[in-house]
């Protein structure tokens, strides 16, 4: 019997099967940290598929928060990372265009005292 062959492979007495850890990937996630008043990873949904609706889902940019420019992280095919300078204020204020979420996204708001 081929080692491959599963289709007529019967366990047998005294046989040991090992089965390891699924690896812990999110399948839809966003997460957003920094000057929100409620940080941390969120589903996305209808209610929350951009970055605008993920701030409001986070309670909103606290009053210390440099909304000029946020940090979207964002995974690429081949699982590096790639940043992007979001113009944050332009999207909350609707003058600039939001930008829709992708799986395992992360948004990072600075503070003033941080920039």
């Amino acid at each position: 019997m081929d080692e491959w062959d599963f289709a007529s492979f019967v366990l047998q007495d005294g046989d040991v099967v090992g089965v390891k850890t699924i690896i812990g990937r999110y399948q839809n996630m966003v997460q957003v940290t920094g000057a929100v008043f409620y940080p941390g990873i969120y589903e996305i949904t209808n209610d929350c598929n951009s970055i605008r609706t993920l701030i409001g889902k986070a309670g909103g940019v606290k009053e210390d928060a440099f909304t000029n420019r946020a940090v979207l992280f964002r995974m690429n095919e081949n699982r590096t990372r790639k940043s992007m300078s979001i113009d944050l204020a332009g999207i909350l204020s609707g003058n600039s265009p939001d930008v829709i979420l992708e799986n395992e996204d992360s948004l990072t708001v600075a503070s003033d005292e941080e920039v």
